[in-house]
């Protein structure tokens, strides 16, 4: 724009010159023809002058025209320059694009290569449960077997309220891990029934915990191992490594005490969700420690929280999945009851909101999915004094079981099934009893009352044990190893009762 500006003004000049020239060619002539006149020679020169300062201004003006040009090719060249940069800077960012698409390709292969690995192992698992020897002839184990066991040793470690107890196996070793009101964490060597470590880690209450299926099964982890979470009043959820003691790891995003913890039944259990006072459940990613996403919906405090086990009738692996909601689990479920007597349902795959059930009168402590069949079954107790069969197809409580007389803490389904099929709850309350229901017709089967002193039953578990049992005479009398179930449950006085 500028150059053309100067164009025209050049072009404005060389015509105001060629006019003054033709006007001095005029006085020049009449000069001559007329030499009596001395203002036509006067008059010439005057021109003659304005002709020369036109001459000059045409010069600066072309100079600055050049200059300008100059300035416009070196400008030129620059762009030019800065193009071939943002060309190969482009080539160089598509080239980390395509690296970028090969690493995730081969992140999701290795995703999909554990989720097949952790099939293999729950398929294992689940055929060596079918067949091993611990069942009785008829291949269930019945519950009037259960009927005879007795009090069979107390762990006496906590001060106050054992809210939560979790046990596994390792190298060969029974662990049984208690978190309490104390603020303490227990680490008890199940079979000696003996004190091993107590971790001191929690400024509050400890509320609850799990063992980390992920970084058990991961391949790809450096804490490998048995490694125990637990959840806090004091708003963090921590990481222990059962054999060093430490330790590893802390989540603390939570705005208020954190009441209940799960990890995913898919992915290795890579993912946890938890519960809150401050009425959200979070969405954890434990390989990455981030936060993946808050569930809103409850209006009160989360007392618990649960994945939906694993659902046989749908595809795991999928290699085609696109990779739509935060992280995959299509077909699971996340269960939450709060303080404001609802239950909800959240859709892991897209977070979500699925459906709310309602119907207890009062906080719901606890809630449990059911772990053969369907999975269609939820089983929830309350602050009510009763606890809820849920059919999650219609939104519906399908049974209704009364009979404790105060808060129901704890429900676990029995491993006393028949058919395939969860027949048999248990319940822990704080009336000091631990009930067996029969889910068909909500008939109580058995009662077990805690120990004088106990104060009321706040968490339960069963757990698997070794025997010998001589077989029959048609085996030669030999004696041949069996797996049982003993009971372990929590008290408000402190103490751990195991019932064998």
């Amino acid at each position: 724009e500028e150059i053309k500006r100067l164009q025209l003004e050049n072009k404005q000049l060389k015509l105001q010159i060629q006019v003054n020239g033709n006007k001095s060619q005029d006085n020049a002539l009449s000069f001559l023809n007329d030499n009596s006149n001395p203002n036509q020679h006067l008059q010439s020169q005057v021109i003659q002058g304005e002709m020369e300062k036109y001459r000059q201004q045409l010069q600066l003006k072309d100079d600055e025209i050049k200059k300008i040009q100059r300035s416009y090719q070196q400008d030129v060249l620059k762009l030019r320059g800065d193009l071939e940069m943002v060309k190969k800077d482009c080539v160089e960012k598509e080239t980390l694009l395509c690296q970028h698409d090969k690493l995730l390709k081969s992140l999701q292969n290795k995703n999909n290569e554990l989720t097949q690995n952790y099939q293999k192992l729950f398929d294992e698992q689940k055929e060596q449960t079918n067949n091993e020897s611990w069942h009785s002839p008829d291949h269930t184990v019945q519950l009037d077997s259960f009927r005879t066991t007795k009090l069979f040793k107390t762990l006496s470690g906590h001060s106050s309220y054992v809210w939560s107890i979790e046990y596994s196996r390792f190298n060969r070793d029974q662990y049984l891990c208690s978190g309490s009101h104390d603020k303490t964490i227990c680490v008890w060597d199940a079979h000696a029934a003996k004190l091993l470590k107590t971790f001191t880690g929690h400024s509050s209450i400890v509320h609850c915990l799990k063992f980390s299926p992920y970084h058990y099964y991961s391949q790809h982890n450096d804490n490998r191992g048995l490694i125990l979470c637990s959840a806090s009043n004091d708003k963090t959820i921590r990481f222990w490594n059962i054999e060093t003691g430490k330790e590893i790891l802390g989540f603390s995003k939570h705005a208020g005490g954190v009441c209940g913890i799960q990890f995913s039944s898919f992915c290795c259990g890579r993912y946890l969700c938890s519960g809150s006072t401050d009425s959200n459940i979070h969405l954890w990613d434990v390989a990455t420690s981030k936060l993946l996403h808050i569930l809103n919906g409850h209006t009160k405090t989360i007392c618990c929280v649960e994945f939906s086990p694993l659902q046989n009738n749908n595809k795991i692996v999928d290699n085609n999945h696109n990779g739509i909601g935060i992280i995959g689990g299509s077909g699971y479920t996340i269960c939450s009851g709060s303080y404001d007597q609802t239950i909800r349902l959240w859709d892991v795959e897209t977070t979500r909101p699925l459906t709310v059930l309602k119907g207890h009168d009062s906080t719901i402590w606890t809630v449990k999915y059911s772990r053969i069949g369907t999975n269609a079954t939820i089983c929830s107790g309350s602050q009510d004094k009763t606890i809820r069969l849920w059919d999650i197809r219609t939104n519906k409580d399908v049974q209704i079981f009364k009979g404790h007389t105060n808060d129901v803490n704890c429900v676990e389904y029995s491993p006393f099934q028949s058919n395939d099929v969860d027949t048999i709850i248990c319940s822990g309350s704080s009336d000091n009893t631990i009930c067996f229901w029969d889910t068909r017709t909500t008939k109580q089967l058995y009662e077990i009352k805690g120990n004088d002193g106990d104060g009321g039953i706040y968490c339960l578990q069963f757990s698997s044990f070794d025997n010998q049992v001589k077989t029959n005479q048609s085996d030669n009398g030999n004696t041949n190893s069996y797996c049982g179930y003993s009971l372990c449950y929590g008290s408000r006085s402190g103490n751990i009762r195991l019932w064998k």
